[in-house]
């Protein structure tokens, strides 16, 4: 296994983030986000983590590193998004989310069923979400 692929250790990181092991997260999403130098999804899961972990500072430093990154490419509001929804902070989150909808982004294709969403599952809006997506709630 090449220990400098960047993915393998986004995927790791995330996995831990989607147990709630935020601590174990870090290492690995911090190596992420060196090899892929600063990567807009690298950036999204640390913050992402650091909200989880109450370190509020540290993941709105992410949201202003994804707003710098933004400025030179594209950068998707999903990773916006997903930042938000760790921090709780469901109206931006969604405001987010809207504009990735708008972007078509790949990634929401999974967001009935990534750990990651947790935070804004009980709201409302998230079940219409998934509506207007076109995502199954139901797949038996």
């Amino acid at each position: 296994m090449d220990q400098n692929y960047p993915v393998s250790y986004g995927v790791l990181g995330q996995s831990y983030s989607c147990k709630g092991s935020y601590r174990e997260a870090l290492p690995n999403l911090d190596k992420f986000s060196a090899l892929s130098r600063g990567g807009a999804a690298s950036l999204a899961l640390l913050g992402y983590a650091h909200a989880r972990l109450g370190e509020r500072s540290q993941a709105l430093r992410m949201l202003e590193d994804l707003q710098a990154a933004s400025k030179q490419t594209f950068v998707s509001a999903f990773f916006f998004a997903l930042v938000y929804a760790g921090l709780e902070d469901r109206d931006k989150a969604f405001m987010w989310v809207e504009k990735a909808c708008e972007e078509r982004f790949n990634r929401l294709a999974y967001a009935n069923v990534e750990a990651l969403w947790d935070p804004l599952r009980s709201d409302p809006r998230f079940a219409e979400l998934i509506r207007r997506i076109g995502i199954p709630t139901y797949l038996g």
